[in-house]
């Protein structure tokens, strides 16, 4: 498992799978916090002018997260299964003392170190403009826990896209297909109220994360968020053991 993950992990950074997961995230999170902080540039003149610092918190910084993952995780699992079906890959996998949950487990891990190095860089630049926001330390922790549960839901879901359509480009359209779609639920349900908009918003895995924003712990959204990063997980594995017949 950990030799699978570690030889991932090394073809992330030797292919262009890696970079572009990681350029992606993090120009679409900065596109993001330029429009949404855009219209702010006047008050913020007009608060430094008064001797103040600009005020941001901590929700207007991580509701935009989830959005830049969505955009980046299908450049990071279109072809996470492709080089086990490729001819004398399966043969060459059977021989090694290696079992298709270790193979899936260390590719899944792989994803999610990734993952954190990314996630570091976002949380670093954060703490770097920290010292004028009012940064509280349990919706922080709520909040990070809940984005980190809908990675994973995203990257279950994804790596299940990824092991049922054979050829990888087909995976890389369905994917972003996929993650189309839960956004556009997710904007449906946050500009709109009722029962439709709830549902919506319940929906798609990106919407769960909102409450987490204002420190609630909403059970709901987590168990939905384990749910579906559980389910998926294990469709995915299944027919991962499948096309490798180990």
């Amino acid at each position: 498992m950990f030799t699978v993950m570690k030889r991932e992990i090394g073809s992330f950074f030797k292919s262009y799978r890696g970079y572009a997961f990681m350029a992606i995230f993090i120009v679409i999170f900065s596109i993001f916090q330029l429009i949404y902080h855009g219209h702010d540039v006047d008050e913020i003149n007009l608060v430094k002018a008064e001797g103040g610092y600009p005020f941001y918190t901590l929700e207007q910084t991580l509701e935009l997260l989830p959005l830049a993952i969505a955009a980046a995780i299908p450049m990071l699992t279109y072809d996470i299964f492709y080089e086990e079906r490729i001819g004398g890959a399966g043969n060459l996998l059977r021989s090694l003392p290696l079992s298709a949950k270790g193979i899936f487990v260390g590719k899944y891990l792989a994803c999610e170190i990734l993952f954190v190095i990314v996630y570091a860089v976002i949380n670093l630049v954060m703490w770097l403009l920290g010292f004028y926001r009012n940064i509280e330390a349990v919706k922080t922790i709520i909040s990070i826990l809940s984005y980190i549960l809908v990675f994973n839901a995203l990257l279950a879901i994804n790596m299940f896209v990824a092991a049922v359509c054979k050829r990888k480009f087909v995976a890389l359209g369905v994917s972003y297909g996929v993650c189309a779609v839960l956004v556009v639920l997710f904007v449906v349900g946050s500009k709109n109220t009722g029962a439709v908009a709830k549902i919506c918003s319940f929906l798609s895995v990106i919407g769960s994360f909102t409450p987490s924003l204002y420190g609630v712990l909403d059970l709901t959204a987590l168990t939905l968020q384990i749910t579906l990063c559980g389910l998926f997980a294990y469709l995915a594995y299944v027919y991962f053991k499948r096309d490798i017949i180990l």
